[in-house]
């Protein structure tokens, strides 16, 4: 076995399993929008970023102060 750099065995790994550029970048964008690519990009879009349960308690201890403008919680109504 021929000794390389540890960096090196990556890059003739990576060699050896050429996919070509534009099929690794399809594979990228699958993985980031779910298995649906572009739908599940687009379901994103239309419900909103669920924030986590943490920021939702805070905020219903921000409704219950009577804040105003946080009264109706969430982000404000997009025109």
């Amino acid at each position: 076995m021929v000794l390389t750099s540890f960096r090196e065995s990556f890059a003739l790994k990576r060699r050896r399993t050429e996919k070509g550029k534009k099929e690794r970048e399809k594979e990228k964008n699958e993985g980031r929008n779910g298995e649906r690519g572009r739908e599940g990009k687009e379901r994103r879009r239309e419900g909103g970023r669920k924030k986590g349960r943490r920021q939702r308690e805070r905020r219903k201890g921000r409704k219950e102060k009577g804040k105003e403008g946080r009264k109706e919680g969430g982000r404000g109504k997009k025109e």
